[in-house]
């Protein structure tokens, strides 16, 4: 069931970073954008596991 949602999760990131990307949107920024939300999504899940 999680791999499921997994292959969900990288569909929908694939359908928008190809939206962003036709839209004109730089492809460096765009990879910035995706790391600065990846990492403030796994800050908290790593400091709430780690205590």
């Amino acid at each position: 069931m999680v791999m499921v949602v997994v292959q969900i999760g990288y569909s929908i990131m694939n359908i928008l970073n190809k939206l962003t990307v036709n839209d004109g949107m730089n492809l460096t920024i765009l990879v910035a954008y995706r790391m600065v939300f990846a990492a403030a999504f796994i800050a908290p899940l790593a400091l709430i596991v780690e205590r």
